[in-house]
């Protein structure tokens, strides 16, 4: 679908959806990486035969050629957003993060921690769909959200 085109890094799209209790996606497998930022509420996700549950300020990331499933919780249903991507770089970046050795990302239990993930996929959600598209910004306001990871 997205295949890495040999640039060194490339956001396909970005967005966001409020589930309804009990929502899922997957299986499924992609081409390109794909990181989830949960804003409000909670849900599991489901990756090589572990589940893990996931609530505000917390992120997984779906990496290339992998099945991955993940459901809103039936009380408490997730807020997320998302951001596809790719490059030649990816792996390199994806090495100083979290993700070096993980596909979760744990948000410190602390209200400010929560809002610093959630502004900084809402900033990249708001380049990507702004009259600005600027590739540049954009690489910038993932780059931060790695940064906080």
């Amino acid at each position: 679908m997205y295949p890495n085109t040999g640039s060194p890094f490339s956001i396909y799209f970005c967005g966001s959806e409020q589930c309804v209790p009990g929502h899922f996606f997957g299986p499924a497998v992609r081409t390109h990486y794909l990181i989830h930022v949960v804003l409000h509420g909670a849900g599991i996700y489901q990756r090589n035969g572990q589940t893990y549950r996931l609530h505000a300020g917390d992120a997984f990331l779906i990496f290339p050629l992998e099945s991955t499933y993940y459901q809103a919780d039936q009380n408490d249903p997730w807020e997320y957003a998302w951001i596809g991507f790719d490059g030649t770089m990816v792996p390199l970046l994806l090495e100083n993060t979290c993700f070096r050795n993980s596909c979760i990302y744990r948000c410190p239990d602390s209200p400010d921690a929560k809002e610093s993930a959630a502004q900084r996929v809402l900033a990249a959600l708001q380049t990507f769909h702004g009259g600005n598209n600027h590739s540049i910004s954009l690489a910038g306001d993932v780059l931060k959200l790695f940064g906080l990871m």
